[in-house]
């Protein structure tokens, strides 16, 4: 259990080539974490074996959700899964607003627009 009472939550991204395509640094956060977030397709690319936190699809409306989605994962090791840059029109934005940037570690994963 992590003692900081805020947060601590790793942005993830992750592309469609899954774990495979996931730079260490990335995959050290998800096999640390107690708590995988995530799209029902992005958590299906994580091997069970190497990533065994508790995984929790996101609710839909998601964004009136990240509050309480947090909350109820307070003091516990968060890795949020993102498609390509979580930073460029995606979950990171919404989590940078709502829990505050020192709260997040955001490892991007190349975006479509980055391999265009």
């Amino acid at each position: 259990m992590n003692s900081d009472p805020r947060p601590a939550v790793s942005v993830v991204g992750i592309g469609a080539d899954g774990w495979d395509g996931l730079p260490e640094n990335s995959r050290a956060a998800l096999r640390a974490a107690d708590v995988l977030v995530g799209g029902p397709r992005q958590l299906a690319l994580l091997p069970p074996a190497e990533c065994a936190g508790e995984r929790v699809p996101w609710p839909s409306p998601l964004r009136p959700a990240v509050p309480a989605l947090l909350a109820a994962h307070t003091g516990r090791r968060l890795a949020v899964l993102a498609s390509g840059d979580p930073m460029f029109y995606g979950i990171g934005r919404t989590l940078t607003e709502i829990a505050g940037a020192d709260a997040l570690r955001v490892l991007p994963h190349p975006s479509s627009v980055s391999y265009a």
